[in-house]
């Protein structure tokens, strides 16, 4: 799938051009490698004949500034290959070697503040690398990308194409909800959903199915609500409690999967498909109170979690993230007892980092993304009137830091 923000990104390189003395650093994931087959200089070469005007933008800043790219876990087979570096050379592009970056920026009358920076992807159990070194080591994550995502995405015929997006719903709890709506909006046979949006529309009506229901149970002589109500309607709303029924029967059967589900993941140590951000972040905290001991440095700088990020932590030291350009996809509760919709959401953030006098100030940042989400007729139906949270409408600082 193509990367959905190139104009975006394509202005932002020419605005960093504009800024004397600047330096683009890239934290990781740069290049998708992993959703794509063949030899990885092939991949590059793919890469720069899909988006030839980004990659020329990139090569013109280059001339007066300097452009640096640390290897995420997506695309770090090109810090392992010669070949692959010298590929991105030509482009302007210097690709590091060391899993860290180590910057001394300069303050008057002061010493320098230390930065380090790494993608991050060292911290997290599903994407480490036990032989970092070693290009045919594959983390967890990289083999569930080749065994099962790459090749159902072959198998839905090009409508499965949605699955690459499973590590962009957001919260990851969310995810069984995003599986059961793609393939109800996205995969279901037409008779399915002829079937299933009548019942839908009706279930509500079910409800004063059950209410006439419990009076007849009760002894209310339903015959004598003739007067306002016609008689064949009351019998047919009393019909749709088997609407109701169903529903109850499926509920309890999902409620059966999803405890039995949560029953597995506690075996394999995982409480809840939550705890995967938690064990996330804690990760992350270790190895940045590992890092920033180690390099004696003040600002730790990470990517990969796609969470941006500008905090202290207990030692005053800063953390940095500077978030996605990638889409997040985002549940909303649909209308007429439909299966949420998720919809893309937009959060095109990058830290700015600057000198001013004896003090450094970083910014986290957001540019604007315009889009229109690709949604089927019947997603439409069902999400209308709801709002979904939108993208930056202007070029906004979102939280901002000074370390004097």
């Amino acid at each position: 799938s193509r990367f959905a923000s190139e104009d975006e990104l394509i202005a932002f390189v020419q605005d960093v051009g504009q800024v004397d003395g600047a330096t683009l650093v890239l934290l990781g994931d740069f290049l998708d490698l992993w959703q794509m087959e063949g030899a990885t200089i092939d991949k590059l070469r793919g890469t720069v004949v899909a988006y030839p005007q980004l990659f020329e933008q990139i090569r013109e800043l280059s001339r007066d500034h300097d452009v640096v790219f640390m290897p995420g876990n997506h695309d770090r087979i090109v810090s392992l290959e010669k070949e692959r570096e010298v590929f991105l050379e030509q482009f302007g592009i210097e690709t590091l070697d060391e899993a860290q970056l180590l910057v001394e920026i300069p303050r008057e009358g002061k010493a320098e503040l230390r930065v380090v920076a790494e993608h991050g992807h060292e911290s997290d159990p599903y994407n480490s690398y036990d032989h970092p070194m070693d290009g045919a080591d594959r983390s967890f994550s990289e083999h569930l990308m080749d065994l099962v995502i790459r090749p159902a995405m072959k198998l839905g015929g090009g409508r499965g194409a949605w699955i690459r997006d499973a590590d962009k719903v957001s919260p990851l709890s969310a995810l069984p909800w995003w599986i059961g709506s793609k393939y109800f909006y996205r995969e279901a046979g037409l008779w399915i959903k002829v079937l299933a949006v009548p019942a839908a529309l009706l279930f509500g009506l079910t409800k004063v199915g059950l209410v006439l229901l419990v009076l007849h149970l009760f002894g209310v002589d339903l015959t004598s609500l003739g007067g306002w109500i016609p008689m064949p309607i009351v019998y047919a709303l009393l019909g749709f409690v088997g609407i109701d029924v169903f529903a109850v029967c499926v509920a309890i059967v999902i409620a059966l999967l999803r405890r039995d589900a949560l029953h597995t993941l506690r075996r394999w140590g995982v409480s809840s498909l939550d705890a995967v951000f938690q064990q996330q972040s804690e990760g992350v905290a270790r190895r940045a109170s590992e890092l920033l001991e180690d390099t004696g440095a003040d600002v730790y700088m990470f990517g990969h979690t796609h969470e941006e990020m500008l905090q202290r932590d207990g030692n005053d030291k800063l953390l940095c993230n500077p978030g996605t350009w990638a889409k997040r996809m985002h549940r909303v509760v649909a209308r007429f007892h439909l299966p949420p919709v998720f919809v893309p959401v937009y959060r095109l953030t990058y830290l700015h980092m600057a000198t001013e006098g004896s003090s450094v100030k970083i910014e986290l940042r957001a540019r604007r993304k315009d889009f229109k989400p690709d949604l089927t007729y019947l997603e439409r139906f069902a999400s209308v009137g709801r709002s979904w949270p939108s993208s930056t409408k202007e070029l906004d600082v979102l939280l901002a830091e000074e370390l004097v």
